[in-house]
Order: structure tokens, then sequence, then C-alpha cells
């Protein structure tokens, strides 16, 4: 369950000075927290995106939709909010059970609180948004589950790297790894490289987004294959 890493007796010392005075505990735990749940939250979220709006030719929904004035960013972000949200929740009560289980055996803080959900929404959220606007991507185009596939090549491929080193690996991953509760000198060390993974990665959720835009308003304007207009924004 957790990744090893053979280490000296000063360097084990050296991890647990860091650990205690820099990561307060809860910062340790919250690495490994997090590299958990972004293995889950590689893949779990495409589906709710794409439900998400394939319920919407099922129920023939997209008919009033495409009539709609909403601009179609408003609609893609609204939506994309919702789903962030919807994903969101779960993670978030889970990590208040966390803190209650870890404050039974190291002392609670606001600092150490401070901590441990600045690492959880900085590893997490870019890859959380990355899934979500994939899946809307995606579905988009193909109105169907077909990007299932092209979602679980990359969080596969993902997670066949990160594999080589599970206690210690940032890089160009989606989702960086640190399946350990030590190895903290190694995130202190790298931890700007982390950070420009991260924000990389949500420039990337950013661009995804508005090419979705993009192609949802063509295809509400009527822009389809072969240029044949299926549909008007101000059809009755």
């Amino acid at each position: 369950m957790f990744g090893t890493k053979k280490m000296t007796s000063q360097t084990f010392i050296n991890e647990k000075n860091i650990i205690k005075n820099k990561d307060i505990y809860y910062g340790a735990y919250s690495r490994y927290l997090s590299d958990i749940i972004r293995v889950i939250l590689g893949v779990l979220p495409f589906f709710l995106s794409a439900q998400t709006f394939l319920l919407d030719k099922k129920s023939n929904a997209y008919k009033t939709i495409h009539t709609k004035t909403i601009s179609s960013h408003q609609i893609i972000f609204i939506r994309t909010c919702s789903i962030m949200t919807l994903a969101c929740l779960p993670v978030l009560l889970f990590s208040f059970y966390f803190i209650i289980k870890l404050s039974i055996i190291h002392q609670v803080s606001l600092k150490a609180i401070l901590i441990f959900y600045k690492i959880l929404i900085l590893w997490t959220t870019p890859t959380l948004l990355f899934t979500i606007a994939l899946g809307i991507l995606l579905t988009i185009m193909f109105h169907s589950y077909l990007g299932v596939i092209v979602q679980i090549v990359i969080w596969f491929t993902n997670l066949n790297i990160g594999a080589n080193a599970v206690e210690g690996h940032y890089g160009y991953l989606l989702i960086p790894r640190h399946n350990t509760l030590f190895n903290a000198r190694y995130f202190y060390n790298n931890y700007n490289e982390l950070l420009m993974n991260r924000i990389s990665y949500c420039c990337l959720d950013i661009i995804i987004i508005l090419i979705s835009i993009w192609i949802f308003d063509l295809k509400r304007r009527g822009v389809t294959r072969n240029g044949e207009v299926t549909f008007h924004r101000n059809q009755n």
C-alpha cells in the first residue's frame, strides 16, 4: 500500500525532522492521501461529464438548450462547475473524516490544517479539472462514451510511468506520485517542479474547456459535418 524507500539512520532522522517541523505531520499525510485520491480522480469524473451531456440527447433536452438565448460559454461553465462540485464533495467529506482520525494521533492546529488542504488542493484540482474537461470535450464531439477509451489510455499510461517511482515522481505526469509518508525532502526540493506541473495542467484544462465551448457553439448554431445545417438557435 505504501511506497518503500531505503534510507540511512541519518536520512531517517532528517526526514522525521522535516515532517515534524515543515509538514507538521499533516502535510505528509496529505501527500499520501492525495496520491490515492488522484488515481481515482484521474478517470471517474470523466463518466460524470459524459453522462451529463449524454442525458441531454436521451431526454431530448438538447432541443431546448440549443434554442435558448443563454450563451454556450455560460452553459459549459455552469456544467463544469456543477460537475466539479459533485466530484469534490466526496473528497471534501472524506478529508474531514481523515483529519478527525489523524487528530487522534497528532495534535491538530490551524497551520496544520492549512498545510493539509494546500497540498490536497494543489495536487488534486488540476487532475480533476483535466478529467472533467476532457470528458466534456470528447462527449460533445462524439455524443457517446467513446471518449472513455482515450481517458483510460491517458490514465493507465500515467500510472505505469509513475509506478517506476511511486515514492516520488512529478515531472509532466497528470497524476504525480508520492505514495509514502516519507521522502519529504524530495517534495520540498522538487516543489517548483510540481508547481509548474500543476500550473501547466490548469492552463491545458482551460484550453480544453475553450475548445469545448467553441465546438458546442458550432453545434448550437447548426454547423455539423459536411456543412449540413441541422439546428438553429432560434428554431421553435
